[in-house]
């Protein structure tokens, strides 16, 4: 599992960009991670691989408030293309802002990650195991709680790989 916060960007050749929280556009190519070399590593790895983009568009992270704005939807499903065999959570749909709260020292999608996975409240069917489908539900419609319906995650995941556990919870 790989869990990436902060800010998505599309560069002049319209390719996608993750970028750490305090980055700059300045610093694209030593700061930020495009999205090939994310598609390449976890296409590599052994195993399964699921990957958790707490990103939004980013037109903040630029001068330029018309450009850089991306839609997370296409990248999560590129990244979850049946060839590179990934599971990918997104925290919103579309050009969706992926909102934040001081009082939660995070996002909406990573909340509600913490709580699904380390709390164990995703354990929908209360067997002590949380399953990719039972954190899909449990993160959708806890965003949506939280961001009082202004906020909706994506899971996207090629059609060969079926529903597994990613985690058990101490009894």
């Amino acid at each position: 599992m790989i869990f990436l916060a902060g800010h998505g960007y599309l560069d002049n050749a319209g390719a996608f960009w993750f970028l750490p929280v305090d980055a700059s556009i300045s610093k694209l190519r030593s700061r930020g991670i495009n999205k090939e070399d994310i598609r390449s590593t976890l296409s590599r790895l052994a195993g399964k691989a699921v990957l958790f983009l707490d990103a939004c568009h980013a037109a903040g992270v630029s001068a330029d408030k018309t450009r850089g704005s991306v839609d997370i939807n296409g990248v999560v499903n590129e990244l979850a293309a049946s060839e590179n065999g990934v599971v990918v959570f997104g925290s919103s749909t579309g050009k969706e802002l992926s909102i934040e709260n001081a009082a939660w020292g995070n996002g909406a999608f990573t909340k509600a990650v913490i709580e699904g996975i380390a709390e164990g409240k995703a354990d929908l069917l209360k067997n002590g195991v949380i399953t990719l489908s039972e954190l899909d539900v449990y993160v959708a419609e806890r965003v949506k709680v939280l961001t009082d319906g202004r906020q909706h995650p994506v899971m996207s995941k090629p059609g060969t790989i079926p529903d597994f556990s990613i985690a058990i919870q101490k009894r």
